[in-house]
């Protein structure tokens, strides 16, 4: 892909993204307030707390950076602004985007797919349009297949290799604000958490770091395709 239209696909993917992150921040202020059930009100008010939001907002500011690269790269190749912009890029693509945006499609629907009121409650189907839904949960594998497909390798194994530190930290995070909030409001922002006991829920969220930590290291993998690993100096 030519830098011209690596920059204009990326750019129209940004921009939709934006366009989307405003109409779900919108959402509330158009409902009429006594119109909407208890659920919606838990996920207006706390709707900056779910992973969705989270991933979503890393992949906005992923796509940020994918942007200016591909310009950068057009306007002044090679510089150190455009080789600092594209690590960064990188690094933040391998250690969040890509695992987390895999994490969340995965755990959605394949909880959608048992008991779809366990993770997105039937009743919020008024209140919060399809292709919103379809945009924070299906839409966002989009940027991933076009980075994959067509950012160049990667030539720092080591140090997307390090990124998984910062993953666990991420995933660490939020999982501790997740809870923090069951245990100072009693809301569940995900439903399934309210079925399950204690002992699962450290299961379920063993699980998700798990398949979080495979997903990374498969995006190390893709986009360290045809980068061997660096060999060790020897020692005079």
């Amino acid at each position: 892909m030519t830098n011209g239209l690596a920059l204009a696909t990326y750019a129209s993917v940004l921009l939709f993204e934006l366009y989307s992150f405003h109409e779900n921040a919108q959402l509330k202020n158009r409902l009429d307030p006594d119109k909407i059930n208890d659920r919606f009100k838990a996920l207006s008010r706390f709707g900056m707390h779910f992973f969705t939001i989270w991933n979503f907002g890393v992949q906005t500011l992923f796509l940020c950076t994918a942007v200016l690269d591909e310009l950068l790269q057009i306007l002044t190749p090679k510089t150190k602004l455009q080789k600092s912009i594209q690590y960064v890029r990188h690094v933040t693509f391998s250690t969040i985007v890509f695992p987390c945006t895999l994490l969340v499609v995965t755990v959605f629907w394949t909880i959608w797919h048992i008991d779809r009121e366990l993770i997105f409650p039937k009743a919020l189907d008024d209140f919060y349009p399809a292709w919103l839904n379809h945009t924070m949960h299906t839409f966002i594998l989009v940027p991933l297949v076009i980075e994959v497909a067509f950012s160049q390798t990667v030539d720092k194994y080591h140090v997307l290799e390090r990124s998984l530190l910062g993953l666990l930290a991420f995933a660490g995070t939020y999982q501790t604000i997740y809870f923090f909030i069951y245990i100072r409001h009693g809301i569940w922002l995900y439903p399934i958490y309210g079925v399950l006991n204690w002992m699962q829920r450290i299961v379920f969220v063993l699980i998700k770091v798990i398949a979080c930590t495979l997903y990374h290291y498969v995006g190390v993998a893709l986009l360290t395709r045809n980068k061997t690993r660096p060999e060790p100096q020897k020692l005079l």
